[in-house]
């Protein structure tokens, strides 16, 4: 079955894969603070970082996670003629004529696409706090460009790529046209 790129792809988030992740994140909180007790009662240093790290970590998580379940609703990503827009990463969509290249970074078996995208509209764009904070170090580590995740969204990695990849073909061959 083809993609109609003539209609919008709106995708949402997706509420329950978000409070999965939240409830993994509070269950290896509690662990965190088990190991902390365990490593207090036997005045045990490596058992205190462990858990101390642990619930720092773990505890960052499960806030953000619980944040996005607030925040996430409703339309995420919008895929269509005339762009692409997550808006966990931006506040405006990207145009097609700024996308540069489109790839696939893999990371602990999750996909992340990634966006190359001309640096001047780069600029223009808003990107989000999160984004920015983490460009730097994702390009770093092979991923350089806007990287566009379906965590938490209700849309599987190879549905997304395609429905993209499809936009960004038409859109180019409109151009050519």
């Amino acid at each position: 079955m083809g993609i109609d790129t003539g209609k919008v792809i709106a995708v949402e988030g997706s509420p329950l894969q978000l409070a999965l992740g939240a409830a993994g994140a509070a269950a290896f909180v509690a662990l965190g603070g088990w190991l902390l007790m365990a490593g207090a009662a036997a005045n045990d240093p490596v058992l205190l970082a462990m858990g101390g790290i642990g619930v720092a970590f773990f505890g960052l998580c499960f806030v953000l996670l619980i944040w996005k379940l607030k925040t996430d609703r409703g339309v995420v990503l919008t895929i269509g003629p005339e762009g692409i827009w997550d808006k966990r990463v931006s506040a405006k969509a990207v145009p097609w004529s700024a996308v540069q290249g489109i790839g696939t970074w893999t990371m602990r078996r999750r996909k992340i696409m990634v966006l190359g995208v001309d640096p001047a509209v780069e600029a223009t764009l808003g990107l989000t706090r999160s984004a920015q904070w983490m460009r730097k170090g994702n390009a770093m580590v092979g991923a350089d460009g806007l990287c566009v995740s379906p965590q938490g969204l209700k849309i599987g990695y190879d549905e997304m790529l395609a429905a993209t990849m499809a936009y960004a073909e038409a859109w180019r061959g409109e151009k050519a046209g």
